[in-house]
């Protein structure tokens, strides 16, 4: 296209019409280069309703509403389209044309229109077939004819869709909208131009039918939701003949067709069949109801819905959420099982997650690394979430969708943070001193004021559990302190706020040699029960004076409410901050397996940690999860009889971090 946009730049450029043979000269091309280039731009132009007029003897012109070419040449101004260069670029390029094209695309085309050699697009279809093979699509090569896609509408459906939202807004190059067409629209320009990429139709018609349907569900969709719908409904039609299509929904009809979204569905499919004079096959209904099962969505939580939803059929989404709740509890110390206000949140969150993972159906999260970074317990937890999804529906689940699952429990851990302890020092007297402390608390809701006491008394008083000095003198105490203004300026709040985010996100390190020690690693040991092998090893471990009285029984009680079993023969059992006194991992590989609760077990990890080692230990258990999903890795482990050995594969799982 960047040869195209040339030539619209120069007709825009001049006030009469251009030859062809104008053109190609300034282009440095052949006549029939520049004629094959006015399709193109048609197809561009077309959409501000202009028109390429040709005239015999005098060339060619844009011509239509000056208001329309004023838009036009607006956003010409901003197109940077150039030719992909790099072997990514052109592997979208590639994955784009075969998807909007798929037939008769030929080697010879693609390196004509990429300016490479053949033997240049014969290497680029090798990551082109690796990423249609993680949708299971295959790259079909057809002597003669060209190459093309093959596989099942669904998988055809979700990589053509995945694509679209990695193409980093490419196809605005391509076709470019007005922004303003429609001010109350959910569509900008350039999800429109996506759209107009897939089929050209009237998209605000779309747009009515599903607000519509948002009205008869009685929810509203996300936005993004919202707009991969109508992603849907365009390939919909314009795959309404596909051969074989009708695959999408084996399975679907009974467990779907009593459902609201099943209807709304219906409707949908009915007014599109009107509006746009086609008629979609059946089978479309119930791939539309799959989508809006599975799309995210706004819901009101009021106060009725706080005490009724686990009434409603969403038992295994209660059942999912009790059971993360149990995990934010024994990892985090956190009790949220009588916090209606994340559990319902959570379910309302998991129900269209159970059914993105019945059905398949993918889901795009741009902002998944921004929440490991910036939530990494909260990361943590949906990450060891997935021996959860694994036990129900026997797979994990995607990096994207744990980012959103870490959103909810991050709202949750913030919202039942212990505050930060301070004391407020200051040598101004008692009024001076309790209006410095009402400012602190007012500018900070996360910081709990234990005393406002004078510079003299601090030597006097205990400072156990207090995390932070707030003083306007200096004082002589080993506690973290900082020095404020008794009027408490915008600067001394800035500093305070750096001060309080860094004593709350420091991580303690952790000296490895102490938490993985040659003399708790147990090889080809022998128990009986899960019972006996915790009793004990907690009696060595108290032994050592690692833990205290109270340890052995919070593990046994959290054995009893959830199960530690992980998947491939591995379990790991954790009790109770409050009784540990130092952090240690240890590890048992069992000569024969035992019965934990469900499954078979013969490697154990057994977890001392103290609630301020969480952090670290949360990463420790995400690495560890996922030697624990390779039966590879799991063999490997158990097929070492070396506690040496065993240290140093279980350190750098502990400090990959």
């Amino acid at each position: 296209m960047e040869r195209a946009n040339e030539i619209i730049n120069m007709l825009l450029s001049e006030n009469d019409y251009l030859t062809t043979n104008a053109i190609a000269d300034r282009l440095k091309v052949s006549n029939k280069t520049i004629r094959n280039e006015f399709n193109k731009i048609e197809e561009i132009i077309n959409k501000y309703n202009l028109e390429l007029d040709r005239k015999p003897g005098s060339g060619v012109s844009i011509i239509g509403n000056e208001l329309d070419i004023i838009s036009l040449k607006e956003v010409v101004k901003h197109i940077k389209n150039i030719v992909p260069y790099s072997s990514e670029e052109r592997r979208n390029y590639i994955l784009n044309r075969l998807f909007k094209d798929n037939s008769n695309l030929t080697i010879r085309q693609l390196a004509t229109e990429l300016y490479v050699s053949k033997s240049t697009i014969h290497k680029d279809l090798i990551p082109v077939s690796e990423w249609l093979s993680e949708f299971d699509l295959t790259l079909i090569k057809k002597p003669n004819l060209g190459i093309e896609i093959e596989g099942k509408e669904q998988d055809w459906r979700n990589a053509f869709i995945t694509l679209l939202s990695t193409l980093n807004n490419s196809e605005s190059k391509d076709y470019v909208f007005k922004d303003n067409l429609n001010i109350n629209s959910r569509l900008d320009g350039i999800v429109l131009n996506k759209l107009n990429s897939i089929s050209q139709l009237d998209y605000y018609i779309i747009e009515k039918i599903l607000s519509e349907a948002e009205e008869e569900l009685q929810y509203d969709f996300s936005d993004e939701a919202f707009i991969n719908l109508m992603i849907h409904i365009a390939l919909s039609i314009k795959r309404k003949e596909t051969k074989g299509s009708s695959n999408i929904v084996k399975g679907l009809i009974n467990p779907i067709e009593g459902k609201k979204e099943y209807e709304a569905a219906k409707s949908i499919i009915r007014k599109i069949n009107v509006y746009f004079k086609v008629k979609l096959p059946e089978y479309e209904v119930y791939y539309i109801t799959v989508h809006i099962l599975g799309s995210k969505r706004y819901e009101q939580i009021d106060s009725s819905i706080v005490t009724n939803i686990e009434n409603k059929k969403e038992e295994l989404a209660v059942t999912i959420a009790n059971e993360i709740t149990g995990i934010i509890e024994n990892y985090l110390g956190i009790y949220l099982q009588e916090d209606k206000q994340f559990k319902n949140a959570l379910i309302m969150h998991l129900s269209p997650t159970i059914n993105r993972i019945k059905y398949g159906l993918t889901l795009r999260n741009p902002i998944t690394d921004d929440i490991e970074e910036n939530y990494p317990e909260a990361y943590g937890i949906a990450w060891l979430s997935n021996t959860i999804f694994k036990k129900y529906f026997g797979k994990i689940i995607s990096r994207e969708e744990i980012g959103y699952l870490a959103l909810h429990i991050a709202v949750a851990i913030e919202r039942n943070r212990k505050p930060l302890k301070v004391v407020v020092v200051c040598s101004s007297g008692i009024g001076t001193s309790q209006l410095l402390a009402l400012k602190i608390k007012r500018h900070f809701s996360d910081i709990q004021v234990l005393d406002v006491i004078s510079a003299l008394s601090i030597k006097k008083m205990d400072l156990n559990g207090v995390d932070l000095i707030i003083s306007t003198v200096a004082t002589n105490v080993k506690i973290p302190q900082i020095l404020i203004s008794p009027l408490l300026s915008e600067k001394d709040i800035r500093k305070l706020e750096i001060v309080i985010n860094s004593i709350k996100n420091k991580t303690p390190s952790l000296d490895k040699e102490s938490v993985i020690n040659e003399d708790f690693i147990y090889i080809n040991e022998h128990y009986n029960s899960k019972e006996e092998l915790i009793k004990d090893i907690c009696e060595k471990l108290r032994n050592e004076s690692y833990i205290n009285d109270g340890f052995l029984q919070s593990i046994l009680e959290r054995e009893e409410k959830y199960t530690t079993e992980v998947g491939n023969g591995v379990a790991i059992p954790h009790g109770s901050f409050k009784y540990v006194n130092a952090p240690i991992v240890v590890y048992i590989k069992l000569k024969e397996p035992i019965k934990w609760k469900e499954e078979q077990v013969q490697i154990v990890l057994l977890v001392c940690t103290r609630e301020k080692d969480t952090t670290q230990f949360i990463k420790f258990f995400r690495n560890f999860y996922k030697v624990v999903e390779s039966e590879e890795e799991i063999r490997k482990l158990g097929s070492y009889m070396d506690r040496g050995i065993v240290r140093e594969y279980l350190e750098n799982v502990f400090y990959e971090i």
